[in-house]
């Protein structure tokens, strides 16, 4: 049984100042959970003004946790790498207690070389910076006093205070796009989150990750979060005409390809697509983006499909739906998001019931 909830970059909008922008986004939550959303997650991104506003997203969770209390909430991702893990850990640890537990902690190594650049780490050390984080965070959290001198990190006697709420510690999540490091998740029993791809590679991912983690000796459910952009509107028609401009925004601001005046054409996103990810998304047009499952975009019943395709590809437990991207307006975004739990989920709950496999909202 999948979940839903929502994934929020927490976009600059033209005209709206941050303190006001903030204010949005936080009424944007409790509409969310009003709607039955069960899981609510930012991103952590530096030195931008537009693409997302949140270089401190556990302060902004901190602000929403007591308005929404019936939200998970978590960040996707925590970039490990441009991290003390000390004060991180002391962090999470903090916002855990204040949530009661309804805290996850999404770890990554990011895909900005620009944010590498401007805090001068070699992005090549992100993959040790990261692991070594990571293990470092977990023996605070579980040990305690703790000793560690490592190759990027030091501490002598640290303590951790206050302890999580959740014990051993709040569940991990890592955002993973190669086998890789979907494999290093699965041996430590770390949920994982993917964003775009195709049904068919989404269910390759999600049996190299049970296979990895079910040899490592695990057993339970394997964690699987999937993340796409949507946009619901009366026809197909209407839905791709609407997002052509706003997704493509949003594309322009990943990729950091900022160009002004770029028709969003087919062959632009191509380009733009392209870039992303170093050249592993790959390279779509903005209809092979909708005709592969890889942004969600149509009528109620067109994303109802589109859903229940990626349910049906692998195990999800929650989807996590964008539902504010680009340049899209707040009006838009509201409907967009009101549209996907009243018009949307009751299809997919539908649609999956009869395979023996209900969505839950």
């Amino acid at each position: 049984m999948a979940r839903f909830g929502v994934w929020d970059l927490v976009h600059a909008r033209a005209g709206v100042d941050t303190a006001d922008l903030y204010a949005q986004h936080l009424e944007e939550m409790e509409l969310a959970q009003a709607l039955g959303f069960s899981e609510y997650w930012v991103a952590e991104h530096i030195f931008h003004r537009e693409h997302s506003v949140l270089p401190s997203p556990n302060v902004f969770l901190a602000a929403a946790a007591a308005r929404v209390p019936q939200l998970r909430l978590g960040v996707l991702v925590h970039v490990l790498p441009l991290h003390d893990p000390l004060r991180l850990a002391g962090e999470c640890a903090m916002l855990d207690q204040l949530t009661r537990g309804r805290i996850c902690i999404g770890v990554g190594r990011g895909a900005r070389l620009d944010e590498y650049r401007r805090l001068g780490i070699d992005q090549a050390t992100s993959r040790g910076r990261f692991e070594e984080a990571l293990d470092l965070m977990l023996r605070l959290w579980t040990e305690d006093r703790v000793d560690h001198e490592g190759s990027y990190y030091r501490c002598y006697g640290a303590t951790l205070a206050p302890q999580p709420y959740q014990r051993p510690h709040p569940p991990l999540v890592m955002a993973t796009v190669g086998d890789e490091s979907l494999e290093w998740a699965a041996r430590r029993a770390i949920g994982i989150a993917r964003g775009p791809e195709t049904a068919a590679a989404l269910a390759r991912a999600k049996a190299g990750y049970d296979a990895a983690y079910r040899t490592a000796g695990h057993r339970g459910r394997p964690s699987l979060r999937i993340m796409r952009q949507v946009y619901v509107a009366a026809t197909d028609a209407e839905a791709r005409e609407a997002a052509r401009p706003w997704l493509f925004r949003f594309f322009q601001l990943f990729a950091g390809l900022d160009r002004s005046g770029v028709p969003p054409t087919n062959e632009a996103y191509a380009e733009l697509t392209g870039a992303a990810l170093g050249g592993r998304f790959g390279r779509w047009t903005y209809d092979e983006l909708i005709d592969n499952d890889l942004v969600l975009i149509g009528s109620p019943a067109r994303v109802a499909a589109q859903v229940e395709r990626l349910l049906r590809a692998a195990d999800v437990e929650t989807f996590l739906g964008m539902f504010s991207f680009g340049t899209m307006p707040r009006a838009a975004a509201l409907t967009n998001l009101q549209r996907f739990a009243e018009e949307v989920l009751p299809q997919v709950g539908a649609g999956l019931a009869e395979t023996g496999a209900p969505a839950s909202p």
